[in-house]
């Protein structure tokens, strides 16, 4: 067991069982997380205490296979949190990817769980992190349900065939003994109530960021170029949510997310260059690696149809994200590779060559021993829960650059509290 959180174990109370249980669940895997990736022993404690102190309250009741019907999050580890790390040939950085739930998201008062998305960012800007909440409340208000449109939504009935109903989620990186925050917002239900495209309301809201810079810079034309192009098919190929820092406009990154439902090297390439509106070096050199990933990883070819309400999570796309500025032309290209039923060790070995192959030798050596670390008494050979997304990208001054979005098998969850509280 982790020294920092076996330490603060035998401190820190909780009001209830769920919020007991989240920290028995979280709390050994991000303490792990943080000491394998080198994070000074004081912050350690402070990342910890953020999750026991103030993320945990925000969590809502902990999940369960004998409560099927609490609210259904989009995130992707356990119910409402997942934990990740990026790596670069430098240096591992541990993320928390949340969304703060209110029970009556699950009762019904608040079924789309908009009412403490306000709180959860004000906890933040009492504790001193970087969050800068100008642009959450400009494309909150363009983006998200309104009252009256959930009223369409309900008189409609649409909201029973949604499986997710967020309209935003968080992502926190821990850098430095700083809490940088970013805001995942998804306008789906908005544009079902208002019968208009999910990339027309993003490209719309763009588009007035930063007084009109970020439509003027380029980044904004060149993606929506991409999106009108008769090569892309909305069914196939759909706009689906957005991201930024919650910094100054000006200094602030948006991420257009799109999913991919055809699997194959051809689309692969279309997508990561926008259909060869992207086609400097850098851009070049990181298709080589991706498409290199994407050799090694062998994900079967071929179309995979849109999920339905009540299908398996297993079988997702692709996702990629283009990451834009105020003042730049062109956007940056990520990948999100879905390896939820793709074996662990295989993933565990694509990874530790890659790693070897680009500069990252301490990575190789450690990667699979780390993983054994974060989720003790899996095997391996079995396993094929616990990498839910792997994401690359690539530039010229960090090289590769990925990111290991991780989750908990239910066996785990259940031994892993059973021998924590005995």
């Amino acid at each position: 067991m982790s020294q920092p959180y076996h330490t603060l174990t035998k401190s820190l109370t909780f009001p209830n069982l769920d919020q007991y249980q989240w920290w028995q669940q979280a709390g050994p895997t991000l303490s792990k997380l943080l000491s394998t990736a080198n994070y000074p022993i004081d912050q350690q404690y402070q990342y910890l205490l953020l999750l026991g102190l103030h993320i945990i309250p925000m969590l809502g009741p902990y999940p369960s296979s004998q409560r099927p019907g609490l609210y259904k999050s989009p995130i992707g580890g356990i119910g409402t949190l997942e934990l990740s790390q990026n790596f670069t040939k430098d240096k591992n950085t541990v993320r928390m990817g949340f969304e703060p739930v209110h029970y009556m998201a699950t009762t019904g008062q608040d079924q789309c769980n908009q009412l403490i998305m306000n709180e959860a960012l004000t906890t933040f800007k009492r504790l001193g992190a970087t969050v800068d909440l100008s642009l959450y409340h400009s494309l909150v208000s363009g983006l998200t349900l309104s009252d009256t449109e959930l009223t369409i939504l309900r008189e409609k009935d649409e909201l029973k065939k949604q499986p997710t109903k967020s309209q935003h989620v968080l992502g926190i990186d821990m850098k430095g003994g700083d809490v940088l925050v970013k805001v995942y917002i998804y306008p789906q239900l908005k544009a079902i109530a208002q019968q208009v495209p999910v990339s027309e309301m993003i490209f719309s809201a763009l588009g007035k960021v930063d007084d009109g810079k970020l439509g003027e810079s380029g980044c904004l034309s060149v993606m929506k170029e991409f999106i009108a192009d008769e090569s892309v098919n909305p069914a196939r190929t759909p706009v689906t949510f957005l991201a930024c820092d919650l910094l100054e406009p000006s200094q602030a990154r948006f991420k257009v997310y799109i999913a991919e439902f055809q699997f194959d090297s051809e689309t692969l390439s279309r997508n990561w260059t926008l259909g060869g509106r992207l086609n400097d070096p850098e851009t070049l050199k990181g298709l080589e690696l991706l498409q290199e990933l994407w050799t090694a990883f062998n994900l079967p070819q071929g179309l995979r149809e849109p999920p339905k309400p009540g299908d398996s999570p297993v079988r997702l796309p692709f996702l990629y994200n283009f990451e834009m500025q105020s003042g730049r032309k062109f956007p940056k290209s990520k990948v999100y590779f879905p390896l939820a039923d793709v074996n662990d060790r295989d993933i565990a070995n694509v990874l530790t060559a890659f790693f070897d192959k680009h500069g990252c030798a301490g990575l190789a050596k450690s990667y699979t021993e780390n993983l054994l670390q974060y989720f003790p008494g899996v095997d391996l050979a079995e396993s094929v829960a616990l990498h839910a997304w792997l994401s690359f990208s690539y530039s010229e001054k960090t090289g590769p650059y990925m990111t290991v979005y991780y989750q908990w098998p239910d066996s785990f969850n259940q031994c892993h509290l059973t021998a924590a509280s005995s």
